[in-house]
């Protein structure tokens, strides 16, 4: 008797967690991407990759990567300086999986000069790999910097 008092006790202490968390639904919050400081893509090392991960309300994370659609955006320097495409071919590109690649043929310069009082700096205008990812109707995006290799002719820091 004692054991089947046990049982019952046990089987409705299952039911009652099982029931707490039915309906329970957790939202996306928001996606990260590593590594967080993106790529110097150069011609020695013209790859790399990127890896999404969605957090979400519970604390919980999940990998995303191959579920999470990618845009390349152009550096903010002028069109003429650092092209999104040469001749058609982009100037870094990144495919479904989140790989980033640095066109071989069609280079850019990333990096442009001031000069102020006889000093000169440079600053780095790079582009970026921007991830989106949508669950349950919630979207999140997110964006790393990628310089590329600067080109013969262009200005170096």
């Amino acid at each position: 008797m004692m054991v089947r008092r046990a049982w019952i006790v046990v089987c409705i202490g299952v039911i009652a967690v099982c029931m707490a968390s039915c309906g329970q639904t957790y939202k996306l919050d928001s996606i990260t991407i590593a590594p967080a400081a993106g790529y110097v893509l150069t011609t020695a090392n013209p790859q790399g990759a990127l890896v999404v991960t969605a957090n979400y309300s519970n604390t919980k994370t999940a990998v995303v990567t191959v579920n999470s659609t990618y845009q390349m955006l152009a550096s903010p320097l002028s069109s003429t300086t650092a092209p999104s495409s040469v001749g058609g071919v982009p100037t870094v590109s990144i495919d479904k999986s989140g790989n980033v690649t640095a066109s071989a043929t069609a280079t850019a310069c990333t990096y442009a000069a001031t000069t102020s009082g006889g000093t000169t700096t440079y600053a780095a205008y790079p582009y970026s790999a921007q991830a989106t990812y949508t669950d349950n109707g919630v979207t999140a995006t997110a964006t790393v910097p990628i310089n590329v290799a600067t080109a013969p002719g262009c200005v170096t820091p």
